[in-house]
């Protein structure tokens, strides 16, 4: 069965507190704190973790990279630690330069 989860708020980690419980974590990550019943599961890289703005538009501010195994974490044989994603704003010049170059293509 698959179930599509939505977490509506959610609380970054700063880096310090993330390295202390994990040990080593990329120089580009974003972490979360995981939760036993809605967390990420195998499948779900590549979803996104977004954040919305004071005028109401959301904004993508990061890309799961990996978390504790879910199944594990339903049946309490671990402790929830932390989700982490990629921080997306330390990219952002390669990604606009990207869509950019693609731009003509989508309405060709």
């Amino acid at each position: 069965m698959n179930n599509l989860q939505k977490i509506e708020h959610f609380r970054l980690i700063d880096r310090k507190t993330c390295r202390k419980i994990l040990g080593s974590i990329p120089n580009d990550a974003l972490c979360t704190k995981e939760f036993v019943d809605k967390n990420t599961c195998t499948g779900d890289s590549g979803s996104g973790l977004m954040g919305r703005l004071a005028d109401g538009r959301w904004l993508l501010l990061g890309i799961l990279s990996f978390g504790s195994r879910c199944s594990a974490l339903l049946r309490g044989q671990v402790d929830p630690l932390v989700q982490v994603f990629t921080d997306i704003s330390l990219y952002s010049g390669e990604i606009d330069r990207f869509t950019d170059y693609l731009l003509p293509w989508q309405h060709a």
